[in-house]
């Protein structure tokens, strides 16, 4: 295989693990499928779609008032500001906000200048692709948190638990029934036996009368 371009090789793994989200949580967050492919040549080279990947992902973990530490009021704001009409122009100052709310600790070096240059104006043409796709990848794993992802989450959980409960019941009744077979036969090798034995003592009597 060809080695990649050096700028696909930077965000790689960042598209990876945000397709992975979207691929996982999409239908059960109520977002839009992103294909990696996509995603990928969207890092390269930004787009409208890139623009509203990144709104719905906001929009998604800014509704989710229990895991962020801003105040009902401000995320309020920020929802109005978001799912309104004008959402496609303000999401880069919402996201900046949002990201200064959080401590140092949480944002990574990409991430914090990345929100610097969000706060400078740039998008399109400011931020590169590894810093676009450290924000993507930031936003994405603050989504795994919403109450949405976890739910899907445990749903999962329990449908493969249901699914290993009826597995093992499919196994229990086959061995039953195996051993129910094994018995019978063993039961007819028995009483074939005893009719042999039977019918031998009937012909030594037989023979010695």
């Amino acid at each position: 295989a060809e080695p990649l371009p050096a700028e696909d090789a930077q965000v790689l793994p960042q598209a990876l693990a945000v397709a992975d989200f979207f691929s996982k949580f999409s239908r059960a967050c109520g977002l839009k499928a992103v294909s990696f492919p996509d995603l990928l040549a969207d890092l390269r080279q930004p787009s409208e779609g890139l623009a509203q990947v990144f709104q719905e992902l906001l929009l998604l973990v800014v509704s989710d008032a229990q895991q962020h530490p801003s105040g009902l009021r401000r995320l309020r704001r920020w929802r109005l500001a978001l799912d309104g009409g004008w959402g496609a122009a303000t999401w880069p100052e919402v996201l900046r906000r949002y990201l200064c709310t959080k401590h140092p600790r949480c944002l990574t070096a990409e991430v914090a200048q990345a929100a610097t240059k969000l706060g400078e104006g740039a998008f399109e043409e400011g931020l590169a692709p590894e810093q676009l796709g450290a924000l993507l990848e930031h936003l994405a794993g603050d989504a795994m948190e919403t109450g949405w992802s976890r739910q899907a989450v445990e749903s999962r959980m329990e449908a493969a638990h249901e699914i290993g409960v009826e597995k093992r019941q499919e196994l229990a009744d086959i061995r039953k029934k195996r051993k129910e077979i094994e018995d019978e036969e063993r039961t007819k090798r028995k009483e074939a036996r005893e009719k042999e034995k039977e019918e031998a003592k009937k012909r030594e009597a037989a023979a010695e009368g």
